[in-house]
């Protein structure tokens, strides 16, 4: 089992990343720290735990974005299956042992295992939880409509699928658009394969209002890439691709809104009226960002403390207090 860790400029997340990782309760692992080019001292996090732990290993290569990073420690990977976990993101101790097993339950069709997500906050803590997905098995007319998977940190794939499909693609970043190499990722895989779901929050997903969407065009591009290029592979997907442009497009709005990135919004109002004029005209009347013949609005759970979930405010597992890399786990 491989897990690739992504990292740039992580200093600050990295040390609780890596005990997360290195306190699963399968302890068959590798895991790669790749320095996508870092200028703080993420090279040296990664170099203390990789002292402590010989299953930790640093590769450091000049920035490259996400997708080359992940890449990099794909082509690495010795493991059968592999997961991609960000640098600020965690994982709960059973987590890929759960994985794993539902994976195995799907049987040799099945190709990504994915869990749902808690929301949490810069130290670590519970802010909301993800949506309750139970979408699994042939997913791809559901992954066309919405990522339910719901970020790049929630899902475990074979390994010789991920490297067939082609990894992450890097030219979204080379064009400007960044943003969905992951959902652009788990729809190749969809095409051919099965998907797995651990109903239980085992991931913990780091969101800040610095880093969520902050650039709602770039996210909007990226999209766009994506769809055209699935949906041109893809003919019958078409249908279900624009679907979930609209749905990206609210999200990004809701976020607009809730964020006062004004000028973000107005841009990209005219963009759902010409796919959804009703539901555009209703936005700007309103002033209320709603998903079709729904009242309620489109806003990640994450970015509303839910004052419901009787976890928030409580610590993410990790499977003891965070250590540095000259503590052994």
């Amino acid at each position: 089992m491989s897990i690739v860790v992504p990292a740039y400029n992580a200093q600050d997340t990295l040390n609780a990343t890596l005990t997360s990782l290195r306190n699963q309760t399968f302890e068959r692992l590798e895991i790669f720290v790749v320095d996508d080019g870092s200028r703080d001292a993420t090279a040296a996090v990664a170099s203390s735990h990789a002292a402590a732990d010989p299953r930790v290993r640093l590769i450091q290569q000049r920035n490259g974005g996400v997708a080359r990073a992940r890449n990099a420690g794909l082509a690495e990977a010795e493991g059968s299956y592999v997961a991609f976990v960000d640098a600020d993101d965690l994982c709960a101790p059973e987590r890929t042992s759960k994985m794993l097993a539902a994976m195995w339950r799907m049987g040799d069709d099945c190709a990504l295992a994915y869990t749902w997500s808690t929301h949490i906050d810069g130290s670590g803590r519970i802010v909301a939880e993800s949506q309750r997905s139970e979408h699994e098995g042939w997913v791809h007319d559901e992954l066309c409509k919405i990522n339910f998977v719901g970020n790049g940190s929630a899902a475990l794939v074979r390994t010789d699928v991920a490297r067939a499909v082609g990894g992450f693609d890097p030219t979204l970043r080379e064009v400007g658009a960044q943003g969905c190499e992951d959902i652009d990722f788990y729809l190749r895989v969809a095409r051919r394969h099965k998907f797995a779901v651990v109903r239980e929050f085992l991931t913990g997903y780091r969101q800040s209002v610095s880093n969520m969407s902050s650039d709602g065009m770039q996210m909007y591009r990226s999209f766009r890439r994506v769809e055209r290029r699935h949906g041109r592979e893809v003919p019958a997907a078409r249908a279900a691709l624009k679907l979930g442009r609209k749905y990206v497009l609210g999200w990004l709005l809701s976020l607009a809104s809730l964020h006062g990135r004004y000028r973000t919004y107005w841009k990209l109002v005219p963009r759902l009226a010409l796919i959804a004029p009703r539901w555009a005209y209703n936005i700007v009347v309103t002033h209320r960002v709603t998903s079709p013949g729904e009242e309620l609005p489109i806003v990640d759970d994450a970015l509303l403390a839910d004052s419901r979930n009787p976890d928030r405010g409580a610590r993410f597992p990790i499977g003891g207090p965070v250590v540095t890399g000259a503590s052994h786990v």
